[in-house]
Formats: C-alpha cells, structure tokens, sequence
C-alpha cells in the first residue's frame, strides 16, 4: 500500500508506517488450500536474533509513544484527585467513591468491548485488499460502546440511591452521585477517543494519540487547579467532572482531527447499516475482553475497601504502592498496547513465525521491565527509610544489648557501598574458582571426545552417575558448614569452634564416602541392570572405579574451602585452582590424546584424582601458613557428639542440590526424546546458561558465609543490607547476560556450531532461557542467603515444590501435550525455577525477622558444640 506525500514528511512516522504497510498480504482473498503456500511466501525467513533485534527496535519505538500516552491519561484522574484532595476528606472520599463505581461499571467495559478491535482492525489492515473492512470494525467498536453508554448511564444517574441503599455516608453519598451525573457527558468521548486511538494503533499510527494527549494534558492540570482550587474562579467540587468532560471532548476532538488529515482515510469507507449485521460475532471476542478488564479492575478495587478495615495508615500505605506500582505497570501495559496491533498485523499478513518473535520479545521486555521495577521499588522504600532506630525491642537481656551495640547505625547507602565492594572483590574470586573447577571436567571431554563416541558416552554416563550418587549429596553436606562455621567465627570468642564444625563437616563427608563408593564400585553392574550397552557399562564402570579414589580428596577440599571462606579467606581456592588448572590441562592433553603418552580412556580418571589431590595439599598448605590456624583446636571426639543437630542442616541442603543437578539432568533426558538436533541445541544454550549462572553462583558462595558472620557477629540489619546487595547484583548480572545472549546470538552460537538446523532450535530457545537466567541466578543467591542463616530445610522444600510440582509436570504437559517439544520442557523449567525465586523472596523478605536470627544462631550453636557456653564477642 503506497504512503501518501504528507506522511512521508516525518522520518519517523514514514519508517513506523512503511514497517506496517509491507505487511500487507491480503490474505483474506487466499483460499484456504493455497494457506501454507501464502504462509511459506510471506513469513520472514531471517534468523531469529535478527528478526528478535529489528521487532525490539520497533517495540521500542511504539511502546514508548504508547506508554507515555498511558502516562499522562493516568494524570488526568491523579491531578483531580491533588485538586479536590485540598477541598476536604469528604470531597476525597466522594470522588474516590465515584471513580470506582464509574471504573467498575464504565470505563473497564468499554476497555474490553473496544479490545476486540486490537484483533479485527489489526488482521483486517493487512489480510485484506479491501482497506475499508478496517473502518467496518471501527464502526462496530462504535456501536458496541453506544449501547453500553445507553445502558449504564441510568445506573450512573442513580448512583447517590445505590449509594444510599448500601449504607455509605448520606453526604458523600451526595457528592459522589452529583460527581456521576455530570461524568456522564464524558463517557461517550472518552469511549469514542479509546476507539479512535486503537482504529488507528491498528494501522501503525501510534503517535496519534501520544500527541492529542501531550497538548490536552497540560490544558487539563491548569483548568483543574483554576476551576477546583483557585479561590478566584474555583467552583470547588463539581470542576472535577466539568473539567473530565470538557478534557475528554477535546481529546476525541483532536484524534478526529489527526485521522481526518492522516493516511488513515483510506480505510474509512463511510457509515454502512451492514457493520450492525452479525454483530454477535464481535461480541463473541469483547465480553470476554470485558471480563478480563472488570475481573482486574474489580480486584484491586476490592484489595482496596479490604485495606480500609486495617485503619487508615495501612490504607494510605496501600493507596501509596498501588500508585507507585500503577506507574510501572503502565510501562507494560503500553507495551501490550503496541504489542496487540503489531501481533494482529503479522498474523493478518501471513507472518505466524515473525508475530511469535513479536510476542517472545514483548514478554522478555515486560518481564525485564518488572524486575528493574521491582528492585528500584524495593530498594528505594528500604533507602528513604529511617534506618537510624534501633533494630531490637528495649530488653535488658545481654543479647539483645550486644545487637544494638554492634548492629551497624550507618546510612543504608553507606553501608550497601560498603558490601558492594567487599562482595565484588571475594565473589570475583569465588566465581573464578568455580570456573576454574567447571574447567577440570570441560576439558577431559574435549580430551575424551577424541577418543570415540562410545567413550565419551561412557565418560558422560559415568560423570552423570557421580554427580547424583557422590557430587551432589557432598556438597549438600558440606553446606551445613556455610551456617556454623560463619556463625562460630563471629559469635564465639573461642574460635577453634570454627575448627571443631570443619571436623563436623568432614566426619559427614567421610561418612558418604564409605556409603557411596560401594555404589560406585559396583556402577558396572548397576548400568548393565539398566539396559545400557554392555561396552558402554563396562567403560563407565572403570572410570568410576578410579574415580573412586579422587572422591575423599574433593570432598576435603571443598571442605577446606568453605572452613577458610567461613573466616573470610577467598583467595586460598583461587591461588589453588590457578596452579592446579593448568597442570591438569596439560596432564589431560599428555595422557589422554597424546599418541606418545598417552594412556587412553583409563587416563581421564586418573588424572582426575592426581588433581584433586594437588587440590588438597594445596589448600591444606595455604590454611597451615595462613591465620586460619587460630581456629584449628586440633581433633577432638567430642565433634561425634550431636552429629544429628548438623545433619538436620545437611540434609536439607543435600535434598537441595540434588533436586536442582537431577532436574536438569531429567530436562536433557526429555529432550533427547525430540531428536539430535533438539538434544544439540538444548545442550548448548543449556551450557551457555551455566557460563552465566556461575557468575551469580560465586557471589552465593561468598554471600553465603559473609551473612553468617554478620548475623554471628549480632549485625542483623548489615546481614539484611548484605543479602539485598548480592540479590540485586546477581540480578543485574543476569539480565545483563539475558541481553547478550539474546542480542549477541550471531557471535557466540558459531563458537558451540555452524548446523542450520541447530541453531535455529537453539533461537526457539534462546527467549526462555533468558528469562530462566535472570531467575535462576537469583534463586541461587537467595537460597544462599538461607544456608547462612540456617534455612537450608526451607530451601529444600522450596526447591522441591517449584522443580517437582511445577517444573516438571508444566513441562511434560507443554513439551509433550502441546507438542511445543524442547521449547515446552523449558518452559516448565523457566516456571519452575520462577516459583522457586518468587518463594524464597517472600520468605527471605516477608517471613523471616533478622533480628531473632541472631538468637537463633546462639542457640544452634550451643546445641551443636563442644561447650555449654557461646558468648558474644565484642
């Protein structure tokens, strides 16, 4: 369709408009067995980062317009109520009373009747070459509107009876139902401007509006200050109303104006009596439109008189977040209003594949956008906060003395400065440790994948078998170590307690050791038993039996590790794993690969366990020669007693991890269902995903111990600032690494492969695995948060609910019910893993009292020690 003269002045509007036009198909006229020809035709064929980059631009561009067009219509009703606030509680409460009786009845339902022209204005402007259909569908919103306004304006006229009739206050009865008699007037223009603006949304004129309203907002704050206000030409209350009608008459005023000189005539065929035919047709998308407005709309009205029970600064309170939530949630909201025109347009043109990455873009953005809102919410209303009172109840008791004098009184800026900065410098080095370590394995099946496919099976299977039997439960032991010795550090003036929970940690290590390895031993037989390959089975059973060996020095390394992070001692791992990384990769090349050295698939395991034991003596080195020897009281059997108080941590935690290793471990299972090259592009975004999550995995490692010494140390409130920073970091890094992954696809999928059909599974994927990065990154610090304060059983069973009760059957229902295949089964994980997160903030943030967190340290710590007495020290 060619863009008139007059349009092609605006540079802006010309390339919003031409985007629009080219997607013009008409499809309409195409029968129904040449469809898949027309789709096959006309559907982008580009990459999906490419097309996901150029939707973005144009999302950007319109949601923009169409947010700031929310915006200033969310001031008309805000400066009203700054207006008639100052004439008096009455007043107030009279208007507020209007606005939701007039919300309710009115605006939502002309809202949902006009929400069907989203789907019929915009597939009609490009499935058909009759570009009039656009304005029948416009007429039909019209007189859907019409009828509605026929029918509620007699309950509005007779608002101050129903008012009445349920008991509300005679005079504010009054005022609200005078406020509704004359707000009448207004709900045919607005209901006319709302139908004008999407008729013309639908062609792709979104600034149309933005416009109208940029030039009637400011007319209507000064008429509402002069005529509601003003002492000299104020009429008091009834200038509200006045001004809504005299507001929403210029509003469709202008819009009329803009369409009549705009290229929007060509799709305005004139007045047709044929628009009231079939109309039920149109009813049958708006009443349910309807409903999902006045079900939203209804909701928060009822959260609202629902507050109004608990007094009036908890309703403040709750008119004060809805406000400041409303502002963000218009961000969205202008981006479904761009994003419903754009989605009917595509469909409308015979572009089903670029309307899915329309939709993939907008959710990623909306969710983007919640999150950056939420953080800002929440960490702006902690930082204007008075932090200065004092965090405990007045008590004469010795601990809650010790809070006050210990607890930091500093400003919350101040103090999160402070925990940035020590949390960027220990989490860099806890990050690199655990890249370091991921690299030990990353590089035996490079070396491996050399060797022959049933090797690298075998190595796979074995390492598979490990991590659930042997890998997992360890570190999940170990975690229990997170909580006392952080604690004991800071909490105790005997610091060889820290040493006496070490012995505790390596006495439940050692135990699993003697469980495990019989298991592994026997690995051969059991893989046999499981219908595996019998030279598959018998390969992964040497490698584990080797394995064998190297599991008691991995154990006592980590071990060692979280003894020295537990006194604030990052760098040990670090310096350790730097050494020993390059010896191992040099060892895995020599006795792996090399034709002259080398000893085959027997190699790989063997060199496992030379490393880790080089893991070992490096770390005992470094604790030997640093001030970790304070804490070391020496072996002591008296760390035997009670082990069932530190199991009652551990085991959580083991329940944790391996809820965590074994579902994704079943999600590469599910995917190997759907062919090699879904099962390829699942392990590569999956791989990807985990270069990420590693980030946000080291700043748990470090946050984990430092909110245990805090809460030891009787600092409650810095524990709580501690705990905000590593949330809102790892946040920010994950969306971050969400963009680059989503918008930097063409650098890094060639790094993993150059197969077509890979990578275009691995860009259906690539959208829900930025969305499960951002999430899972949080979830791991949060759940870290809770080993350092001794939550690890909430964790578990947080864990447990969102991958097993949601994650997995949401998964199997859309990757094999829906048939959305590898996409559906992340799907389910991305729902899983965002129950799990949404579950542990509410808990961290609603459920938990930091304050009492520090007696519930000393009283763990009692229980759990060689001694009767933990004191606090100063």
């Amino acid at each position: 369709m060619a863009i008139n003269s007059q349009c092609k002045q605006s540079t802006i509007q010309e390339l919003d408009e031409r985007c629009v036009s080219d997607e013009s198909t008409s499809l309409l006229h195409t029968p129904l067995s040449e469809l898949d020809i027309a789709i096959s035709k006309h559907d982008t064929s580009e990459t999906y980062i490419h097309a996901a980059k150029r939707e973005a631009k144009w999302i950007a561009s319109s949601s923009s317009l169409t947010t700031l067009t929310l915006l200033l219509e969310f001031s008309f009703n805000t400066v009203n109520v700054l207006s008639v606030g100052h004439l008096g509680a009455k007043e107030l409460g009279a208007m507020s009373l209007g606005v939701a009786f007039q919300v309710m009845l009115a605006m939502a339902p002309t809202m949902g009747y006009l929400a069907a022209m989203d789907t019929f204005c915009s597939s009609a402007y490009t499935a058909s070459r009759d570009k009039t259909l656009v304005g029948f569908h416009f007429q039909r919103g019209i007189i859907a509107v019409c009828i509605h306004c026929i029918i509620i304006a007699p309950v509005l006229w007779n608002a101050e009876k129903i008012f009445l009739l349920l008991k509300q206050d005679p005079e504010i009865a009054h005022f609200a139902g005078l406020y509704l008699r004359i707000h009448i007037l207004s709900m045919l223009p607005f209901a006319l401007f709302e139908a004008t603006k999407r008729y013309l949304q639908a062609q792709g004129i979104m600034r149309a509006a933005t416009i109208v309203t940029l030039i009637v907002a400011p007319i209507h704050w000064i008429n509402s200050y002069v005529f509601v206000r003003s002492s000299r030409f104020g009429i008091g209350f009834v200038g509200a109303p006045i001004i809504n009608v005299f507001s929403n008459c210029l509003l469709l005023i202008g819009i009329l104006l803009y369409a009549r000189n705009s290229r929007a005539t060509e799709t305005w065929g004139g007045w047709k009596l044929s628009s009231f035919r079939n109309m039920w047709v149109y009813y049958r998308l708006a009443i349910p439109s309807v409903i999902t407005q006045c079900t939203a709309w209804i909701f928060f009205e009822l959260l609202a008189i629902g507050a109004s029970y608990f007094g009036a600064n908890q309703l403040a309170g709750h008119a004060i977040m809805i406000n400041s939530i409303g502002l963000i949630y218009q961000m969205s909201n202008g981006l479904g209003y761009s994003t419903s025109p754009r989605i009917g347009n595509l469909i409308g043109a015979a572009k089903p594949r670029q309307a899915r990455i329309t939709s993939d873009v907008s959710i990623l953005t909306s969710t983007l956008i919640g999150i950056m809102g939420t953080l800002f919410l929440l960490f702006y209303e902690i930082c204007v906060s008075n932090e200065s009172t004092a965090l405990l109840r007045t008590s004469s008791s010795e601990l809650d003395i010790a809070i006050s004098t210990h607890n930091a009184s500093e400003s919350y800026i101040h103090a999160a400065k402070k925990e940035i900065r020590w949390m960027a410098s220990s989490s860099s080095l806890t990050t690199l440790t655990l890249f370091l370590e991921v690299s030990f394995y990353t590089v035996n099946v490079l070396s491996v994948g050399h060797l022959g496919a049933k090797e690298l099976g075998a190595m796979t299977l074995a390492a598979t078998f490990q991590m659930i039997i042997a890998t997992a439960p360890t570190f999940g032991l170990l975690a229990a170590m997170d909580t006392f010795c952080s604690t004991a550090y800071t909490a105790s003036r005997d610091k060889t307690l820290v040493g006496f929970h070490f012995q505790r940690g390596i006495i439940a290590a050692c135990t699993l050791y003697v469980i495990a390895a019989p298991v592994l031993w026997n690995a051969e037989k059991i893989f046999l038993l499981l219908k595996q390959d019998p030279e598959i089975a018998h390969f992964a059973g040497l490698y584990l039996r080797i394995h064998i060996l190297s599991m008691l020095p991995f154990a006592l390394f980590e071990a060692t590790k979280r003894y020295l992070q537990a006194q604030g001692i990052m760098r040990a791992a670090t310096i350790v794993t730097l050494i020993v990384a390059p010896i191992h990769w040099i060892n895995s090349y020599v006795f792996v690969r090399s034709s002259r050295f080398g000893i085959g698939f027997v190699g790989a395991p063997i060199i496992n366990v030379f490393s880790n034991c080089l893991l070992l003596i490096g770390i005992l080195l470094y604790a030997r020669n640093s001030r970790a020897t304070e804490t070391w009281g020496g072996w002591k059997l008296s760390s035997f007693r009670n082990m069932w108080v530190y199991y009652r941590l551990a085991i959580p935690a083991v329940i944790t991890q391996c809820t965590t290793w074994i579902f994704f471990e079943l999600l590469a299972i599910g995917a190997s269902y759907f062919g090699a090259n879904q099962l390829a592009g699942h392990a590569i975004v999956l791989n990807a995903g985990l270069c990420i999550y590693q980030i946000s995995n080291g700043i748990g490692y470090s946050t984990s111990p430092r909110v245990g010494n805090l809460i030891g140390a009787a600092k409650p409130r810095q524990a709580r600032i501690a705990a905000d920073m590593a949330a809102l970091i790892s946040t920010l890094i994950g969306i971050m690494g969400s963009l680059v992954i989503l918008f930097c696809g063409s650098q890094w999928i060639p790094v993993y492969t150059n197969d077509p059909y890979v990578t275009r599974e691995i860009a259906k994927l690539v959208p829900v695995v930025c969305i499960l990065i951002v999430n899972d990154g949080l979830d791991a610090v949060l759940s870290s948060i809770l080993r350092g304060l001794g939550r690890q059983k909430a964790s578990a069973n947080i864990f447990l609910f969102g991958f097993y009760i949601c994650a997995i059957p949401i998964a199997i229902f859309l990757g094999y019910i829906k048939h959305l295949e590898t996409v559906g089964l992340w799907w389910g994980a991305c729902i899983g893993v965002l129950v799990s997160s949404t579950l542990h903030i509410i808990y961290i943030y609603l459920w938990i009292d930091w304050k009492d967190e520090v007696r519930l340290c000393l009283l763990r710590l009692k229980a759990n020690s060689a001694s009767d007495t933990v004191d606090i020290s100063v």
